[in-house]
């Protein structure tokens, strides 16, 4: 089954959860949303679900996560919990991603990129116009009896080809870095962390909140819990390293060297240390959770304050020579035609 879109999922789970806080049953709260629902092929499928859950006893779970409305650590959320409301309202805040290195990533380098990617764009929708103007104003110099005029061809729309090839090799190296990075996360997201530490701070605070919010619901020790997280965590790689710590603990080892060994950084993994330590992790992890979100949206602002101002230098200067360029051989054109 298809995933749900976002917007849809966020909106079914927020009338959802109104329906449960003015005291509606969740079997209840789905029939009432069913025989609103204004999707025809969506309330067609929810009917046969509520059926099946009527008649053959399906979970509420797993016909919300046969439908794609559930994430696999939101269903482990849901599938463990005591109470729905609380469950329902722990996958709305789930969804709420920091997201801090790709809001990085985009801060730095989409202007220059993208002012190189509009350049090449640009030169293969001017170059024949150019290259038509030149050639009338050339031909009139010539049959007014004056020399042939010279002018300074701005380098990217001197040849075609080279443009195209140049913003297909652009795009496409933009495009094979995003599937190697894309890759790499899924299967070995250790290797990302060590690279880029920013995106355990999009990562951690969702694994920690998850974590608590299923010990806070179901009582299940950490060791449950790295169990219940090798089936559900995303990306699905990171299994080996709840497997790890699941290891770990049984062998009555600290787990935070696990941490390290993933490539968390010390800020993170110092304070799951000390929760080990002093036997207060679960107290302390809320606010583990708060700190790693802190810690990446501050460390996401020191790098776009640091690097920002060169990558917004870099898209002016790209930016200006691309109008000197043109302006100095539109100056050079309405020269040769006077």
């Amino acid at each position: 089954m298809a995933k749900i879109p976002e917007e849809e999922k966020k909106k079914f789970f927020v009338t959802l959860q109104s329906y449960l806080s003015m005291g509606a049953s969740m079997l209840k709260a789905l029939e009432l949303m069913t025989k609103n629902e204004k999707n025809p092929k969506r309330k067609k499928q929810w009917e046969e679900k509520i059926r099946l859950i009527k008649e053959e006893g399906l979970e509420i779970d797993e016909a919300m996560n046969e439908l794609g409305y559930l994430k696999p650590l939101e269903f482990l959320i849901l599938s463990k919990s005591t109470d729905a409301k609380d469950a329902i309202k722990d996958i709305l805040e789930s969804g709420e991603k920091v997201g801090v290195f790709g809001k990085t990533v985009g801060a730095l380098f989409k202007g220059p990129v993208g002012m190189l990617v509009a350049m090449s764009l640009l030169s293969i929708v001017l170059k024949p116009k150019v290259d038509g103007v030149l050639a009338a104003v050339t031909a009139q110099a010539i049959k007014q009896g004056k020399e042939e005029p010279e002018f300074d061809v701005p380098f990217f729309l001197q040849d075609l080809q080279q443009n195209k090839d140049f913003a297909m090799e652009l795009i496409g190296g933009i495009i094979a870095i995003f599937i190697i990075y894309n890759v790499t996360y899924h299967k070995a997201p250790w290797i990302i962390y060590k690279i880029f530490p920013l995106k355990v701070f999009d990562d951690a605070p969702i694994m920690f909140g998850i974590m608590y919010k299923i010990h806070k619901a179901t009582g299940r020790n950490l060791s449950q819990i790295a169990h219940d997280m090798q089936e559900f965590v995303e990306p699905r790689a990171l299994a080996k390293m709840f497997q790890d710590i699941e290891d770990a603990i049984m062998a009555n080892k600290p787990m935070f060297i696990v941490f390290t060994e993933y490539g968390f950084p010390p800020e993170i993994v110092d304070f799951i240390e000390i929760g080990e330590m002093s036997g207060k992790l679960w107290d302390n992890m809320e606010m583990v959770v708060e700190i790693a979100n802190t810690m990446g949206v501050a460390k996401s602002e020191a790098a776009i304050k640091a690097y920002g101002p060169i990558a917004g230098q870099l898209k002016q200067a790209i930016m200006l020579t691309v109008f000197f360029m043109l302006f100095l051989l539109y100056f050079q054109i309405t020269g040769a035609m006077m």
